[in-house]
């Protein structure tokens, strides 16, 4: 269903107005207005949440066994890769 209308708003540069409207009514019925509505409020919240946060916060997820593998550091250790793109990780030589 979401790909049918979204076709349309993708083609209305992501505003529905009356005539893009009256396409969805005509083409995919009264709930597809609806939801078309509802995708459009998404893209429009995923647009001001990656503004506001982008390359402001990073979130990990670990399962309880790797957590404990880790520890604080570990897992402080992973943040600081992200904060400042680092791939390569040099520990474990200088642990050697």
């Amino acid at each position: 269903m979401n790909t049918l209308p979204s076709d349309v708003i993708e083609n209305a540069g992501g505003e529905l107005r009356e005539e893009h409207i009256q396409e969805i009514r005509n083409q995919f019925g009264a709930k597809a207005v609806s939801q078309a509505k509802r995708m459009i409020r998404q893209q429009f919240r995923h647009r001001q949440v990656e503004e506001v946060v982008d390359d402001c916060i990073r979130v990990i997820s670990v399962n309880d066994m790797t957590y404990k593998k880790l520890g604080r550091m570990g897992i402080a250790h992973i943040y600081y890769h992200l904060q400042f793109g680092i791939v390569d990780c040099d520990l474990k030589e200088r642990c050697n």
